[in-house]
């Protein structure tokens, strides 16, 4: 995840441990707004993190406590104490995800700099084959705020009802790419 500068963490906080300071096995290369955010808390050590620990909800973007670990508590302290799903870290989210939902980047450039969506990309099964059961219709949708049935109160909740969370999450990537690209708020329609 691309969310600012990367940093050296003292997982466990230099104030709590002075002397694991310039422990090597104390460090964690991590991204510094969410070290900071972190500060003397305790989440999760990176290095025990396993497959599906965590889950992304692609029509959301936003990162759940995986099935199998509903009842652990440090996983979902984690996600609060780190703030996964903000606005900031999830549009780079988004960003990623809409990199590869218009064939701008590939699986393997995921896997390289945005390895949980990879991951979550591959546990799910999705592909952007996914995408083509839906017709692209450039739409101004917020799916993330749910406010689609607001913008469009005809096509909005029959849209949302008829294509699956990933599809959302490529529609919404799609407007996201075309709006970049075009430098502009709105979309035109064709």
């Amino acid at each position: 995840m691309d969310t600012g500068a990367n940093s050296a963490d003292h997982f466990i906080p230099r104030k709590i441990s002075p002397n694991l300071a310039y422990e090597w096995s104390n460090l964690r290369f991590v991204c510094s707004r969410l070290n900071a955010r972190k500060g003397t808390k305790t989440v999760v050590d990176p290095f025990d993190v396993q497959p599906e620990m965590f889950r992304l909800d692609f029509s959301s973007l936003f990162v759940f406590v995986g099935e199998g670990f509903l009842d652990d508590r440090l996983l979902s302290d984690t996600i609060e104490i780190l703030k996964l799903n903000d606005d900031i870290v999830v549009d780079s989210r988004e960003e990623y995800v809409s990199l590869y939902a218009s064939g701008i980047v590939d699986l393997e450039y995921l896997s390289r700099r945005a390895p949980f969506i990879y991951l979550e990309l591959r546990r799910q099964e999705i592909s952007r084959a996914d995408d083509e059961k839906v017709t692209y219709i450039p739409l101004p949708i917020k799916v993330r705020d749910n406010t689609a049935e607001e913008l469009f109160p005809v096509t909005g909740p029959f849209l949302m009802r008829t294509i699956s969370g990933f599809q959302r999450g490529l529609l919404t990537a799609r407007l996201f790419v075309a709006r970049r690209l075009e430098n502009t708020s709105s979309l035109p329609y064709s």
